[in-house]
């Protein structure tokens, strides 16, 4: 129903609203929402999370990836041996692999 009132374009950018409580404390729910991210599932095997922005500290995007993946892992079959690479990226660069596939870890031995 959501996608039919806001429109395609909302939902085909990933721009998806947040879900704000008004009987509970409003600033701490928008800073709840402000600071969440959402998993995206596809048909496929690939799935992106955003976890941070160019201004963090390394210190601040590591955390946010390991939080992040932690929290993913419960939608993903077969826990990590449903995983086969973590790749890290910007909007306009390469993927850069921090958790290796069986390729690298061949290569490693």
């Amino acid at each position: 129903m959501l996608p039919r009132i806001l429109g395609k374009t909302f939902f085909g950018s990933k721009k998806l609203p947040g879900k704000i409580d008004f009987r509970k404390d409003l600033q701490e729910q928008i800073a709840m929402v402000r600071d969440s991210t959402h998993l995206f599932l596809g048909g496929g095997n690939c799935s992106a999370i955003r976890v941070g922005r160019v201004n963090f500290t390394p210190d601040q995007l590591a955390d946010n990836i390991m939080a992040a993946v932690k929290g993913a892992m419960s939608y993903i079959s077969d826990s990590w041996a449903g995983v086969e690479r973590i790749l890290i990226k910007t909007e306009d660069s390469l993927a850069l692999p921090i958790w290796p596939d069986a390729i690298y870890k061949d290569q490693a031995q």
